[in-house]
């Protein structure tokens, strides 16, 4: 008797334990997006410029994620996320100032490697690919404001010897620290690799130019 109840107890005790690790997690979150467009630079009859980074533009995400953890220290998490970015870039013509907006809606489906250091606390590293579903310039100056957005968008684009790119590469780094295991503070940075406007003319060349967006984040895991 006193052999089954040890047997017992300890059985208890490691489902008790194993319940507790959770290796299977899920959760919600949402915050505020950071963005701008990077510096570019441009290649055409021989010549070559750089392009100014756009000024910072403040967005939203909303995501969702999955997590499977591999044991105290490692785990992965999937994502998919609704990200607004962009950027926002000012110019001076014949002494009137202009301002272009531009708002670039994704959805992201990030897959990310996590490291966890101690309790609670992770460390975020992988790659990230983006799906553009929206897109919009909006131009001010001279008391004036005009909104060009979706196939409208592209055909003036189109004029100019460019087109936009649909889909987006990045690497994504980042913390979190879950407050009783549950509810999750975050820091994250997205880095851009794919060109946002790409050239359409021969002999003219863009690199650059790509997404980079800093995001802060409050959330629940289950």
């Amino acid at each position: 008797m006193k052999k089954i109840l040890i047997l017992v107890t300890a059985l208890a005790l490691t489902i008790g334990a194993t319940a507790q690790e959770k290796p299977f997690t899920y959760g919600v979150k949402a915050g505020l997006n950071f963005s701008l467009l990077s510096s570019g630079k441009v290649e055409a009859m021989g010549m070559s410029f750089n392009t100014d980074a756009s000024d910072m533009l403040t967005g939203f995400f909303v995501s969702g994620h999955f997590n499977y953890s591999f044991g105290r220290l490692f785990g992965i998490q999937p994502e998919l996320s609704f990200s607004t970015q962009g950027g926002k870039i000012s110019w001076d013509d014949y002494g009137v100032e202009f301002t272009e907006t531009d708002r670039l809606n994704y959805i992201n489906i990030p897959i990310l490697f996590e490291v966890k250091p101690m309790t609670n606390f992770s460390i975020f590293v992988g790659p990230q690919v983006g799906f553009n579903i929206y897109k919009s310039a909006t131009i001010k100056g001279g008391g004036e404001s005009e909104t060009f957005s979706g196939s409208d968008l592209d055909d003036i684009l189109k004029e100019d010897g460019r087109k936009f790119n649909s889909f987006d590469i990045a690497a994504v780094v980042g913390l979190q620290y879950a407050i009783a295991g549950k509810y999750l503070i975050s820091a994250r940075y997205n880095i851009g690799f794919t060109t946002v406007l790409d050239s359409d003319t021969d002999g003219v060349s863009i690199s650059g130019g790509g997404n980079h967006v800093f995001q802060l984040g409050i959330g629940y895991q289950f």
